[in-house]
């Protein structure tokens, strides 16, 4: 797994989808263990990887009493069309079979 891939399991795994955190909140809840296995692991990281997730829309920023907090989204399902087209074969065997 790349460092990246790991630094982004260990945030989505201390996001919630239930309850908005913040920074700080985030910070404390990640796994420690995890995070002392990845040196290149920093704040400024933390934020931009965040950012990342905002923009491709996987988290949701939150701003209450003064605070920015983050919630993590629920993945969206895909049309039919899409599930239809993106592998062809695959959707079509699988479509009839399902009848």
């Amino acid at each position: 797994m790349l460092m990246k891939e790991k630094i982004d399991e260990l945030i989505l795994e201390s996001l919630s989808f239930y309850t908005a955190l913040t920074l700080e909140q985030i910070i404390m809840d990640l796994d420690h263990i995890k995070v002392q296995n990845i040196p290149e692991f920093n704040l400024d990281i933390l934020e931009k990887r965040i950012k990342f997730f905002v923009k491709t829309k996987r988290v949701k920023v939150l701003k209450s009493k003064n605070e920015v907090t983050f919630i993590k989204l629920y993945p969206k399902k895909k049309t039919f069309l899409k599930r239809f087209f993106e592998s062809p074969k695959q959707s079509v065997i699988s479509f009839f079979s399902k009848n």
